[in-house]
């Protein structure tokens, strides 16, 4: 698979404006888990990438961790195809709750298939399935 940056990937019609490039280089928050919301109250999870590098890191309510990443050749219907590799994540212990959901969105993270880029969100597959959505910081 090629490392993609993904960025000036937007595309323009005639007569209407460049739409803004889609890019991964930004830091995202979690949304959505499993299909589930993530409670307004509960901690922020982040992600971001770095696409000249290869990696991504991200901060959970107890710990960061970290991992590299190749993107393939965007399909028809926008997705691009993903691979994670974790290098690793630190071993702060926090209250039982959030180790299981540091616990639950790491696994799922490792998942992941396919990513699709939009103006403000961005969503991970497993397959067809949408497993996590993030919106920006």
């Amino acid at each position: 698979m090629t490392l993609l940056s993904c960025a000036g990937t937007a595309t323009r019609t005639a007569g209407q404006p460049a739409a803004r490039p889609l890019s991964l280089d930004q830091t995202w928050q979690l949304t959505v888990l499993n299909g589930r919301s993530v409670p307004d109250d509960s901690k922020t999870v982040t992600l971001s990438f770095n696409p000249e590098a290869g990696i991504f890191r991200g901060q959970t309510a107890c710990n960061f961790f970290a991992g590299a990443y190749t993107l393939g050749s965007a399909a028809p219907d926008g997705k691009l195809p993903l691979s994670v590799d974790f290098l690793g994540s630190g071993s702060v212990q926090c209250p039982e709750a959030d180790m299981n959901a540091e616990e639950r969105f790491l696994a799922t993270l490792k998942k992941a298939t396919a990513i699709l880029i939009g103006e403000h969100t961005l969503a991970i597959y497993q397959g067809d399935r949408e497993i996590l959505r993030f919106e920006l910081r």
